[in-house]
């Protein structure tokens, strides 16, 4: 109990020593035993959708990120773009659009969820520009990439560091990250490092780069990361926040505050 009340991830990739065995058996616990909480009650809504709703309810499950356990010495789910940390499961429940017990182990991503949302539901809008595509059986298209970003808190760190009372090399976690993926090999891009390419087959934990070994495949992937990125418009939230509260529609300076004090903006 006291590892798992004073532990924080990237602060423990900082130091010198490093999470031992034992530790580490503990996380893993400790997680597995929130992924089983997690699992009774989903199981729980899932029981008052049949009660009281119908199969005609949409139901979807999905989460922003995973969390690194130790994995080539990561842990948390900040400051990576790991598979460990960005591959998450979907579950996707409608009787007449998914069939029940079929499982799709292609690629997708979180902007899919509101465009298959839309096409279920009928009669949604979504924003301009929008890129996600239905998960929709009849209208998939499928995806030939995915794409990963990943921004530091390069504050939320410092305030850590000092709060934890850890000497911390924060440097070497405030590269902006980029990635394409093809569903074997992955391109990760750093504002850091060189490139690197990882071949999620033989190398699950992404520690040896075989762009070499593989130049038409990275060059490939490097291709559609570009055109990714070009169709990208820069995102800040601190910008958009600050445009919410100025036309009331969103935070106010007190969110904003908040959020700041917690780490999320700067």
């Amino acid at each position: 109990t006291a590892f798992a009340s004073g532990f924080y991830g990237p602060l423990w990739m900082a130091r010198t020593r490093p999470a031992d065995a034992r530790e580490i058996e503990q996380l893993r616990g400790l997680y597995a035993g929130e992924v089983a909480y997690q699992d009774a009650q989903l199981g729980r809504i899932v029981a008052s959708i049949d009660r009281h709703l119908g199969p005609d309810t949409l139901l979807v499950v999905t989460a922003d990120h995973g969390e690194n356990l130790g994995e080539a010495g990561r842990f948390d789910h900040v400051f990576a773009i790991n598979d460990h940390l960005v591959r998450v499961p979907m579950l996707v429940r409608h009787a007449e659009h998914f069939a029940a017990g079929t499982r799709d182990a292609g690629p997708c991503q979180l902007v899919d969820v509101p465009a298959t949302v839309a096409d279920v539901v009928g009669g949604l809008a979504l924003e301009s520009g929008q890129q996600g595509q239905s998960l929709v059986a009849e209208r998939a298209r499928g995806r030939r990439f995915s794409f990963i970003e990943g921004d530091p808190f390069y504050g939320h760190l410092e305030r850590m560091s000092v709060h934890a009372g850890l000497e911390a090399d924060v440097a070497r976690f405030t590269a902006r990250l980029r990635a394409a993926h093809d569903g074997r090999f992955k391109l990760v891009t750093s504002s850091r490092a060189a490139p690197a390419l990882y071949d999620l087959e033989a190398d699950p934990d992404e520690t040896r780069d075989v762009g070499d070994a593989h130049p038409r495949e990275r060059d490939a992937l490097a291709r559609a990361l570009d055109a990714w990125l070009a169709t990208q418009t820069p995102y800040s939230i601190e910008a958009r926040l600050r445009a919410d509260a100025l036309s009331g529609d969103g935070a106010s300076d007190d969110t904003f505050e908040r959020l700041r004090e917690l780490g999320y903006v700067e």
